[in-house]
């Protein structure tokens, strides 16, 4: 009966992972049945560089040496399980095959020396085939695929693979496709998606990109979702999220970090939602680029050149969104009062720590149709929404002060720090440590002042060390970690009120540090400056900065993702001044 064709299609979709609903239309029951009994009836085949490649591999001790020589002997449906080894070839699968790798990083296919003008595909799918645990270090970048899916009605499933090197990790022509736990690096594309009607369905979820110039790419798409990816973009030219056309997407809770990049997400025509997005960093254009016929709401944009672009010039769709340190939040447009400015107070961004600390404004800030999973309103940002995370939002210390500048008044023997406010939402006061002794610990006995203004005025002493450090307190009584030293020492104030002061390079910050760390340095005058970074072989990694700074105080980041751990020099040139320090990166 039909009652028991549904109901065998269910407990073959449920144990095997590779039917769905939504085949193409036209697909008779008489195919499904057919298939159905080919994937209850399938084996297993084994590959394995130490079997002794005797058909059928049905097991490990006649394991195939090739994947394809036991895709070869497969039938439809079948596994094929493959054991740790490099194997260099290209991979045609058959009609609901599985493949999967013992473990991705020592289960690895290689494709770099077979790329042909008309064969670089190093596995090309076929219906409702899943592929897991394999590392694809793909052709080149410029042509190689690491997995092609092209015209299937069911879906392919692409489960916890590393792509590397590849023009296109994963591309989708017409088809269906599941990708989620993957990881991507280095790669031109890492999904590209293309399809021509509204029948498929495709869903990118849980994936991490890495250094890839484009991260989610798609072109006409219906029933796309892309949710709680993270993307680290690669340079100026790159992408995170970007979508030509894209009706009924669903663009939620993704992360985009983006150091430089073109766009962090860019959605064109088509109806759908785009929420709980976070984008931290500078964008060379925009941070996001949306239409007003897709429903924008809860996302977060920080550090960033520029914020959303509206590209029809209409705002009515794009609510209870918020930024922060972004120098133009809004192009074509501004949109009502429920998009706000506000410090989001992240637990440690610096660790891609995105969660909020207890006293955020940015929790329960969000739409009020939509509820947190624990039932509540939503929060702005990344964790936020049906499909963000629960947690408990911590009560940390505000941050350490930072940006001090130093200005000396020499006619009335004044000295007077400032420095960047805090911002945390439950911030209270300051408290200034001060000592005579290089390198002091801030307890009670030093302890100078309390005050609530980030700037502090005390007497000059001349020809006296004094240094001074400085913390934050919150409404809790939380005290921050105390700041970068400040030294303070005047030589001299000649007759004419001109005053020697020294040049000082401080040591990084934190230190050891993973991945990020804040390097600052003291300037008598204006001078241009250049810091470098060096490894312990005296070899130039980067130029930190080079350009002209004022007098005072400075600080800058240094983004340590693309280096391995190990012991580093930077060297700062001002002038004749010339000084380095080591430092310790520890992932």
């Amino acid at each position: 009966s039909m009652i028991h064709i549904k109901q065998k299609q269910n407990f073959i979709s449920n144990y095997k992972g590779s039917l769905k609903s939504n085949l193409k239309k036209g697909v008779s029951t008489l195919f499904l049945i057919l298939f159905s009994s080919l994937l209850l009836s399938a084996q297993t085949r084994y590959v394995s560089p130490n079997g002794s490649s005797t058909p059928p591999y049905t097991s490990w001790e006649t394991a195939a040496h090739s994947i394809q020589t036991a895709v070869d002997a497969s039938n439809v449906g079948d596994s094929i399980l493959v054991g740790n080894g490099t194997y260099i070839e290209t991979i045609v699968l058959k009609p609901g095959n599985k493949l999967i790798g013992q473990d991705r990083d020592s289960t690895i296919l290689d494709t770099r020396t077979l790329v042909t003008p008309s064969d670089y595909h190093a596995i090309t799918s076929n219906d409702s085939c899943l592929i897991a645990h394999i590392h694809f270090i793909v052709s080149d970048t410029d042509r190689g695929a690491g997995i092609f899916c092209n015209e299937g009605v069911g879906l392919n499933q692409v489960i916890n693979n590393r792509f590397s090197n590849a023009a296109t990790g994963i591309l989708v022509i017409n088809s269906n496709i599941d990708s989620k736990l993957n990881e991507f690096i280095s790669c031109k594309r890492g999904v590209n998606i293309i399809v021509l009607s509204s029948i498929y369905h495709s869903s990118i979820t849980s994936n991490y990109f890495s250094r890839c110039e484009t991260g989610i790419s798609s072109s006409f798409p219906s029933n796309l979702t892309i949710r709680n990816n993270t993307i680290i973009t690669k340079d100026e030219f790159s992408d995170g999220i970007f979508c030509a056309i894209a009706d009924s997407a669903q663009v939620s809770n993704n992360l985009v970090i983006s150091p430089n990049s073109a766009y962090g997400i860019a959605i064109g025509d088509g109806v759908g939602v785009v929420n709980n997005n976070l984008v931290y960093g500078s964008s060379k254009f925009n941070a996001l680029r949306l239409t007003n016929v897709t429903r924008n709401i809860n996302n977060l944009v920080v550090n960033s050149s520029t914020g959303t672009e509206f590209l029809d010039d209409a705002t009515n769709n794009y609510q209870f969104n918020s930024y922060w340190n972004v120098n133009k939040p809004y192009i074509n447009g501004t949109p009502d009062s429920t998009n706000k400015e506000l410090y989001p107070m992240f637990v440690n961004p610096d660790s891609m720590d995105f969660r909020l600390q207890k006293y955020s404004p940015l929790i329960d800030a969000g739409d009020p149709n939509i509820l947190d999973k624990d039932g509540t309103r939503s929060d702005i940002g990344l964790y936020g929404g049906p499909y963000g995370m629960s947690y408990d939002y911590p009560d940390l210390p505000p941050l350490p002060p930072i940006g001090f500048e130093t200005e000396i008044l020499p006619n009335q023997n004044l000295v007077i720090l400032n420095w960047d406010e805090n911002r945390e939402a439950d911030f209270n006061r300051y408290i200034i440590y001060k000592d005579s002794l290089k390198g002091f610990t801030i307890n009670e006995n030093n302890k100078y002042a309390d005050i609530d203004t980030s700037y502090f005025i005390d007497t000059l002493f001349i020809n006296r060390n004094t240094y001074y450090k400085i913390s934050g307190i919150d409404n809790q009584g939380n005290e921050s970690q105390p700041s970068e030293e400040i030294e303070v020492l005047v030589t001299r104030i000649h007759e004419d009120g001109i005053i020697e002061r020294t040049y000082k390079l401080y040591q990084n910050y934190p230190n050891p540090f993973n991945p990020t760390t804040k390097i600052s340095w003291y300037l008598p005058s204006m001078e241009r400056v250049r810091i470098e970074l060096f490894n312990l072989l005296g070899e130039k990694i980067s130029e930190l900065t080079n350009r002209t700074y004022s007098s005072g105080y400075h600080t800058i980041t240094l983004n340590g993702s693309d280096l391995s751990s190990g012991v580093y020099i930077y060297t700062i040139r001002a002038g004749q001044y010339i000084e380095s320090k080591k430092m310790s990166l520890i992932k």
